[in-house]
């Protein structure tokens, strides 16, 4: 009798309140898988791959073991042909920037709530803020890497568990078998100070991309692991054309002097930038304009590979990577600026520029 004493539970209803506890919570994790959404890390070189997970806002930047994590999931997709797509990237899966939509139900943006959004504007939004992160990662430095898909109804790390339940999207433009690391003269790991920047710059990020420009940026930063050096060449100066607003006639001009002044307080300083980067405007027009041959053979040809640590040591190389420096300064500042310059401040700049 001791056991139907008030206050206490037999053995059996023990049992049974332990498994309502379990159908219950097994019940919130697939409602909470249904909402969340991952992007795929698929890096060149393990050089640089992540050790230990970040909380970037409502994200999770955390790492991802290859092959352990990343194989067996044939099963795992509602559309079976999309296996086909994720698995040439299995060995190279070592990250992912995942997010769940039950975290964002009291976050607001531009006066509306995310719950009052549609499912498909929900799921939009995330992709947007997940691209913001993902260009604010690779101008801090890491940029090894590509983003080749997103899938929704499950993290990457707890892929092998589902059941025909989750979706694949592919970013076109990312999901390169055969990629190259971006021409990142000091490519790194962000630490914690970066990863802070990163997520205090995330709204800025965002409300840039509304005016369009920023939108561009993202575009070119997507095309720069297309193993073609004319292209990377060509993608660069277009993104650094898109902050300074270069004039014709004169185009030259005016992106050398908008540059230096953009970079430069000091008028020395000012001077030597706006002689370089003509240099190195002059070698775009040579790419482009088919006067000077820059191919992936010639590229590699610049690398000092005797060593362990390959360094640059021939010009166009050094050159491709110097605009790319280029274009990454220009974004920093535009951040920090928490805008674009117009047309007209950019005139004026030019005005000012020492002769």
């Amino acid at each position: 009798m001791a056991d139907f004493k008030r206050g206490r539970k037999s053995q059996s209803q023990k049992k049974s309140s332990k498994s309502r506890a379990r159908i219950k919570s097994q019940r919130i994790a697939t409602k909470r898988d249904k909402v969340t959404h991952s992007t795929g890390f698929a890096f060149f070189e393990p050089a640089f791959v992540l050790n230990e997970p970040y909380q970037i806002g409502l994200f999770k930047f955390q790492p991802v073991i290859p092959i352990l994590q990343t194989q067996g999931v044939a099963d795992a997709f509602s559309n079976r042909s999309d296996y086909g797509k994720y698995a040439p990237f299995v060995l190279n899966l070592m990250a992912e920037l995942t997010t769940c939509e039950d975290d964002w139900e009291d976050v607001v943006i531009d006066g509306e709530r995310f719950n009052d959004l549609e499912s498909e504007d929900r799921k939009n939004l995330v992709a947007k803020f997940s691209s913001d992160i993902i260009l604010l990662l690779r101008i801090s430095g890491l940029t090894n890497f590509t983003t080749p898909f997103d899938i929704t109804g499950s993290t990457l790390k707890e892929l092998s568990e589902k059941s025909e339940s989750v979706e694949l999207r592919v970013r076109s433009t990312q999901s390169l078998i055969d990629f190259m690391p971006g021409p990142n003269p000091n490519p790194r790991l962000p630490g914690d100070d970066d990863f802070q920047w990163i997520e205090e710059n995330c709204s800025i990020m965002n409300r840039l991309n509304r005016d369009g420009r920023m939108n561009f940026i993202h575009d070119i930063y997507d095309t720069l692991n297309f193993p073609n050096m004319s292209v990377q060449l060509m993608s660069i100066w277009a993104g650094i054309e898109s902050i300074v607003l270069s004039e014709t006639p004169g185009t030259r001009k005016s992106i050398k002097s908008r540059c230096a002044m953009v970079l430069e307080d000091e008028v020395e300083k000012q001077k030597s930038r706006f002689k370089r980067i003509g240099e190195l405007y002059d070698f775009r027009c040579e790419i482009i304009h088919g006067k000077k041959n820059f191919d992936l053979l010639s590229h590699i040809e610049d690398f000092d590979l005797s060593i362990e640590t390959p360094k640059i040591k021939g010009a166009n190389t050094k050159k491709l990577y110097e605009s790319y420096q280029l274009l990454t300064e220009l974004l920093l500042k535009v951040v920090a600026r928490g805008e674009f310059w117009t047309r007209e401040e950019l005139r004026e700049l030019q005005k000012d520029f020492p002769v």
